[in-house]
């Protein structure tokens, strides 16, 4: 199989990280040193309840177990935050040094499941809201 120099693989995960299959691409990836660039949209919700619920530690508290992959956090709802650190792993990526796991904290302003989710009096929604990347006012 022949690629061109500057090719990298992106892949997108939300809840897919609770899976082995993520964890085993996870680690061919470090040992074979694959241009892999994984974004993870972090809501802080399993599907539908909250992370901690459903998982006794944090999700990515063993990444540092595999050598060779580049970990970054960033505020997923601050577009240029988000941009820089993309840039700066697919820069990485392409220098073949290793996968790259940006970790994105974002928010789940909505929700089709939980009536209480969905009431405009909910304090919770409306403090997500404001850091809602759509919500472009907020950048000014």
């Amino acid at each position: 199989m022949s690629h061109e120099p500057d090719e990298i693989v992106y892949v997108s995960v939300v809840t897919l990280h609770q899976r082995g299959e993520f964890w085993e691409s996870l680690n061919v990836a470090c040992l074979k040193k694959l241009p892999l660039l994984y974004l993870i949209e972090d809501n802080g919700y399993a599907i539908s309840v909250p992370v901690e619920v459903q998982t006794a530690a944090e999700a990515f508290q063993n990444c540092p177990c595999f050598p060779g992959l580049h970990v970054a956090e960033v505020d997923g709802t601050d577009p240029f935050e988000s941009y820089s650190t993309c840039k700066e792993a697919v820069q990485y990526c392409r220098e073949r040094r290793g996968p790259v796991l940006i970790h994105a904290h974002v928010t789940r302003p909505y929700s089709t499941r939980s009536p209480t989710m969905r009431s405009s009096t909910n304090p919770w929604k409306s403090a997500k809201k404001k850091r809602d990347a759509i919500h472009f006012q907020n950048w000014r």
